[in-house]
């Protein structure tokens, strides 16, 4: 990076790693991006039925046919990192730059991004100018050129150790410094070095260097090596079937390794795992990618890049964040964003974007992608030509719609197949693999018209719900004959959904049994359960961050800090993806500490937020045993029965110490269902010592633990929401409940007294929980309309846990007096009445709360809207339940149902972000208006759907004027 104070030269950040073929979001694309074929949606009276809306679209054809048994791929011939300029004075190569999609420093041109010139005399080397590893045991990654001469980084095998070397420019080793590395007993995190204008330091699991050569300031990075053993490279056709034994290959991570790839008669070779000019492979631990999330990783001090990953081969959408606030001797501050673009998986090389603001002149440059290099796939074809029609016909008649594809060739094809106003394609895209002639009919059917009934037809419903809900995303029909088989997999179970808007990916944890099976009258429903993907905020200038940090039990960063981006007042989670059990750093595995799990996990931005930060523990490393080994032996006994839950063996050399903590002391065990927790206060006085021919076991005890069960997969069938009404249950004569053992005395709640669910639990038609005796599952719902129940008795289970004996008080559900027992866990049930006094209070229930001259709630006042705040003078009791005395005398209901302890900001106003509609209830059932994106409204109160049921949970909505409206943020904003 670099800055000049006086003549408003260039600024530079370069990065590691990378390579593209990329497009601007909002640019036009050239012929070498990455992008996908528009989707046209046209309304279904805007063109007519058969229209052709989108064309067929060849994503690849067939192969053409090679006679001459030459590979269309040589090996000899094919190089992809580029030949670009030198640096000035040196024989070092500039690192490929890319602009638009195009190299923008081949030889004898220097790179510009806008109206800069990016530095010709310092910056990345090219990765082929890596000089000679000097030690055996040594490979270099990373060499950075100065302006006189150029640091490279070599790694030892393990790590144990890392090389600087200084090279001159004619590329002479002139000096090296053996450092201690990461894996090393004295490594130094907090290690630096100086050599001049050049500074190194250990940040963040990696080295950095940073140079200042008058007004030039710059930061790049290097990170340690990773060793791999055992990389399968393949050799298979295009459907992944084997044509020659695999190979094992070792090597770094982010190196390039040879490979004796086969010669297969009859076969050609049609696409190799990525390759450098000496005919070498990459090799990593990167495999076939999930499309996923924004990424953040702060690449040096300037420069954040943001990267989401969109297919199975590493292509990246990126951005970079530029924090001018970190420009020595500058008193700026902000940040900019550049814009979006897609990078396509290569090595070596870099995007750049221009971020001069002001007097600055400034530009960063970011690392590519790397490719898939694990497996290592060479993939061949057959030579033989063969013929491939397909046609697109109205299926009953035959009818041709569109213009059959015709081509020739071998191997493996994917067309998309048109889109046709009206009607339904039953293979939107055709692709496979041509190994014969082959005719293949697409079918049409009207859309929205089912087959005509007859006496034996039949159709099975295909439901996709939302799995945190219950809510119906959408269905779909297959129809049939009675005794016909159907299949509901293929074009029926979707990987991912996306539905006004939300994007849903399935849970195949959940797979339904009836996939496939037989039509009859009445064929049950195939329900496929789907996860609502979260929607990652993307940082602006005016956002606000909150980081989450990852740390070791020496109080050191394992990995790199991620950031949640949002704007002062927003809620974060900062769970899900942002708190992994399980890291692997540098090979060794840690495990997230739960028992330090921090209490701001989830909060609202502000511009100081406080850092998450979640602690792991290393995992302990089993060592094999040997004739000469020794062993200890970890039990894991239930405490009460005496019983070997299980055991673990730890395993070294007599003599030697060893240590069961760690991943040896879990502080949970969860073993045929049935969870367990560490009784801290019976730990063995064994837990370090020293290996002998006879060392005594470790034990450790644990207390059988109360675990909540998961609840049955809910039906779809919505429930119109009705007005609940408030139980007021009878009190009876109150005996104390025995000793419980669950800990949680002074919580459990009285006989007589009413309860409610926080989150998913079940009734039981006995004490001791069974999952034959479940009667009814109560899903998590929000805090206005959650389940209530009157506790009647208590009872213990067989292994002495206190349950609650209740009767069910939802008025409005089938279950209304159920009796049975549910969890006296307080985390899961709560009383429904405060039992403290709080000064100020705000009404939360959508109906708002009734104002009373008697506490015994008769002589209504009036009622009192949501949103209100409310002051307190007295807090009294009303049998088993609680009352609040306002200013005047008054009294409220301290049901938490109605009210919540402090100030709670009401929404007023809205603002709609996106086409919004209006709907005459909650449930958004019946559309009865609609609103322009920037429409303004005013919000009356909030509440939220399935008010009635127990098996759906609800969702936030606004009233307005007319009815009801969305609250998703994503197409409403809350401005007063």
């Amino acid at each position: 990076m670099k800055v000049n104070k006086y003549l408003l030269m260039s600024l530079l950040v370069i990065s590691t790693g990378g390579i593209l073929t990329f497009a601007n979001a909002d640019s036009t694309m050239t012929s070498n991006d990455v992008a996908h074929a528009a989707t046209t949606q046209v309304a279904d009276d805007a063109v007519p039925d058969g229209t052709i809306v989108t064309p067929m679209k060849v994503v690849k054809a067939p192969d053409p046919a090679d006679k001459t048994d030459n590979p269309t791929i040589d090996p000899k011939e094919h190089s992809d990192i580029p030949v670009t300029n030198f640096y000035k004075g040196s024989v070092f190569h500039q690192a490929p730059i890319y602009v638009s999609g195009k190299l923008a420093n081949p030889m004898g041109t220097n790179a510009k991004v806008g109206s800069q010139t990016i530095s010709d005399t310092q910056g990345t080397i090219n990765s082929n100018d890596y000089i000679q590893a000097p030690n055996p045991d040594e490979t270099i990654n990373y060499a950075y050129y100065t302006g006189s001469n150029a640091w490279m980084i070599g790694w030892a095998k393990d790590n144990s150790k890392f090389y600087l070397h200084n090279v001159d420019s004619d590329g002479k080793l002139t000096n090296t410094i053996e450092v201690p590395g990461p894996t090393a007993s004295d490594f130094n995190p907090n290690w630096t070095y100086n050599a001049g204008n050049v500074q190194f330091s250990w940040q963040n699991g990696h080295i950095e260097l940073d140079l200042q050569n008058n007004d030039l300031y710059a930061s790049s990075s290097a990170n340690p090596l990773n060793y791999l053993n055992n990389v399968p490279a393949k050799f298979v056709d295009a459907k992944g079937n084997e044509l020659a034994p695999t190979q094992n290959i070792s090597g770094y991570s982010g190196t390039f390794v040879d490979v004796n790839y086969p010669t297969i008669p009859g076969y050609r070779l049609v696409r190799v795992p990525y390759m450098n000019n000496a005919h070498q492979f990459l090799i990593n631990n990167i495999t076939a990618t999930t499309p996923g999330d924004w990424q953040f990783e702060q690449s040096n001090r300037y420069v954040t890049i943001a990267r989401k990953v969109i297919d199975d081969q590493n292509t990246q959408q990126m951005y970079m964040i530029f924090d001018y606030s970190k420009i020595p001797d500058f008193s700026f501050t902000g940040k900019a964003q550049s814009k979006t673009v897609t990078v396509k998986a290569t090595p070596g090389g870099f995007i750049a974007a221009d971020f001069s603001y002001g007097m600055i002149r400034t530009y960063a440059t970011a690392s590519m992608p790397l490719p898939v290099g694990n497996p290592l796939t060479f993939v061949y074809e057959p030579i033989t030509e063969y013929h491939l029609t397909i046609n697109y016909l109205e299926k009953g008649t035959n009818k041709v719609l569109a213009d059959p594809y015709k081509a020739s060739g071998a191997g493996t094809y994917e067309i998309d197949s048109p889109e046709i106003a009206g009607y339904t394609a039953d293979q939107p895209v055709v692709k496979g693999v041509l190994g014969k002639d082959d005719t293949i009919n697409v079918y049409y059917t009207p859309k929205d018209v089912p087959p005509t009934p007859t006496n034996d037809s039949a159709a099975v419903n295909v439901n996709y719900i939302n799995e945190a809900t219950g809510d119906l995303i959408q269905s779909k029909k297959i129809y049939g004959k009675i005794g016909g088989d159907y299949q509901a997999d293929g074009p029926y179970q979707p990987d991912k959904l996306t539905v006004n808007g939300d994007s849903y990916t399935l849970d195949k944890d959940k797979l339904p049994a009836n996939i496939k099976g037989q039509f009859s009258d009445q064929t049950p429903a195939v329900n496929y359960y789907y996860k609502k993907d979260a929607t990652p905020v993307t940082p602006t200038n005016n956002s606000t961050a909150v980081t989450v940090n990852y740390i070791n039990e020496d109080n050191n960063d394992l990995i790199q800090s991620k950031k949640i981006y949002g704007k002062n007042g927003d809620t974060y989670q900062a769970d899900g993806p942002y708190q992994p059990d399980k890291l692997t750093v540098n090979g060794d595995s840690y495990t997230l500490d739960k028992a330090k799990l921090p209490d701001n996990i989830n909060g609202k931005f502000t511009e100081n937020a406080p850092a998450v930060n979640y602690y792991y523990k290393k995992d302990a490393t089993p060592v094999s045993p040997t004739d000469n080994s020794a062993t200890v032996t970890v039990n894991y006994i239930n405490e009460e029965t005496g019983a070997l839950i299980q055991s673990k063996k730890i395993y070294g050399k007599i003599n030697d110490s060893y240590r069961a903590d760690g991943s040896y002391q879990p502080q949970t065990l969860t073993v045929n269902g049935q969870t367990y927790t560490l009784d801290t206060d019976r730990l063995p006085n064994n837990i370090t010592g020293i290996y002998s021919d006879k060392t005594p076991d470790v034990n450790y005890y644990y207390k059988q633990k109360q675990t909540p069960v998961t609840p049955v997969n809910p039906p779809i069938n919505p429930v119109n929401p009705v007005t609940p009404v408030n139980p007021t249950p009878t009190p009876s004569p109150q005996p104390t409940p025995g000793t419980t053992t669950d800990n949680q005395s002074g919580k459990i709640a009285k006989k007589g007294e009413v309860v409610y669910s926080l989150k998913k639990i079940y009734l039981y038609k006995d004490k001791t929980f069974k999952k034959a005796d479940r009667q009814f599952g109560y899903v998590k719902k929000p805090r206005v309309f959650r389940p209530m129940f009157v506790v009647t008795d208590y009872a213990k289970s067989n292994a002495g846990w206190l349950r609650y004996k209740v009767r069910d008080v939802n008025h409005l559900s089938k279950t209304d007096g159920w009796t049975g027992y549910i969890t006296t866990n307080f985390d899961y049930v709560r009383p429904v009445y405060y039992h403290s006094s709080h000064q100020t209070l705000t009404v939360i229930n959508p109906r708002g709360v009734n104002e009373y001259l008697n506490k015994n709630l008769t002589g209504k006042v009036k009622n009192i809207k949501q949103g209100t705040v409310l002051h307190v003078t007295g807090f009294v009791k009303h049998n088993l339940t609680t009352r609040y005395v306002l200013s005047n005398g008054h009294y409220i209901t301290g049901n938490r149902k109605l009210v919540k302890m402090g100030k709670i900001k009401q929404p007023q106003q809205l603002k709609a972000t996106h086409f919004i509609n209006r709907y005459a209830d909650p449930n958004l059932a019946k559309r009865n208006g609609h609103f322009k994106k920037g429409t303004k409204l005013v919000i009356k109160r909030y509440t939220f759907s399935h008010e009635a049921s127990l098996i759906k949970s609800g969702t936030m909505r606004y009233a307005v004027k007319g009815g009801y409206v969305t609250a998703n943020q994503k197409y409403v904003k809350v401005i007063k």
